[in-house]
């Protein structure tokens, strides 16, 4: 169930002052002591942890901001596994999406297989696609692909290291 606030049918304002805040902390005990009418940014979960924490705030869920995994995928003279597009598709199985909810996020979020979430109307184009890829944390199967990239091209493991 949603709690949401809507203004009275022809309400009107005179003015609406922005101010910006260096300091999450600050915004946060400005907003509880009815100095600012609303923080409008992410907060970290971990400012959000326990009741005591939510108290003289109401929060809203937002489907803004990611957190992304970058790797280089360039060619070198020396070998780079992520050049190889078989290795950077292992990463979909090698990486725990709901770990990284649960633990950096604090619960606070969903994790996603791609660019597009689920909130985005372009999603329902690539879902299908998506599902057939089955991108759940399978360490196994990563290791898998990893290996057979790794070997064709003549790397060796050494004390369980490429």
């Amino acid at each position: 169930m949603y709690n949401e606030s809507f203004a009275e049918k022809s309400t009107f304002f005179d003015s609406v002052k922005f101010i910006q805040y260096l300091d999450e902390n600050t915004a946060l005990e400005e907003v509880r002591n009815g100095n600012l009418d609303v923080y409008y940014y992410r907060i970290s979960s971990d400012r959000l942890e326990n009741y005591q924490a939510r108290e003289g705030l109401q929060v809203f869920d937002s489907t803004g901001g990611s957190y992304s995994i970058l790797v280089n995928p360039a060619e070198s003279e020396e070998f780079n596994p992520f050049s190889s597009k078989e290795i950077r598709f292992a990463l979909n199985y090698l990486i725990d999406r709901k770990l990284i909810v649960n633990e950096l996020m604090g619960g606070f979020g969903s994790p996603i297989i791609s660019y597009y979430s689920p909130s985005e109307p372009e999603y329902l184009t690539v879902i299908e696609q998506l599902e057939t890829f089955n991108f759940k944390y399978n360490p196994t199967l990563a290791e898998e692909i990893i290996t057979q990239v790794l070997k064709e091209r003549d790397a060796t493991k050494i004390d369980g290291k490429w």
